[in-house]
């Protein structure tokens, strides 16, 4: 009789590119009258890479220059803490990723500083280390 006994929840704590991973799992306890190769299992796991979305942008505060300080809200976005990792641009410009308000597994919010640009809507693009959204009005 088969009989499901534990479950396996893969965790990768940085993006990784799509394709399959190789892994073995190997047991700390057996139960008695079997070996650990006997337990072990090797399983190939397909790794999928869900392209981040912009999902809020609103901007906080306009400044004397005519920048905007503006707040993106993401999600699909593996939680991030270092600032580094994500570029964005307005209209092909440079922006700068001021703050990372949070970052979580319900997803990510950031403060973006836009340097002033022509009157009207703006195409955004945010890029995660290496993927990048699809472009947001603002």
């Amino acid at each position: 009789r088969n009989r499901d006994f534990a479950s396996l929840r893969l965790t990768l704590p940085t993006l990784v590119a799509a394709g399959n991973i190789s892994m073995s799992i190997v047991p700390a306890v057996v139960p008695e009258g079997f070996t650990r190769a006997q337990m072990s299992v090797s399983v190939m796991v397909d790794v999928t890479q869900q392209t981040p979305r912009v999902i809020s942008v609103q901007t906080t505060e306009v400044l004397d220059s005519g920048a905007q300080i503006v707040r993106v809200e993401l999600a699909d976005v593996t939680p991030l803490s270092d600032i580094a990792k994500i570029t964005v641009l307005v209209d092909g410009v440079a922006a700068t990723v001021t703050q990372i308000l949070y970052s979580d597994e319900s997803g990510t919010a950031i403060l973006v500083s836009v340097p002033p640009h022509a009157p009207g809507f703006g195409k955004m693009s945010v890029n995660i280390e290496g993927v990048a959204t699809a472009g947001e009005g603002i």
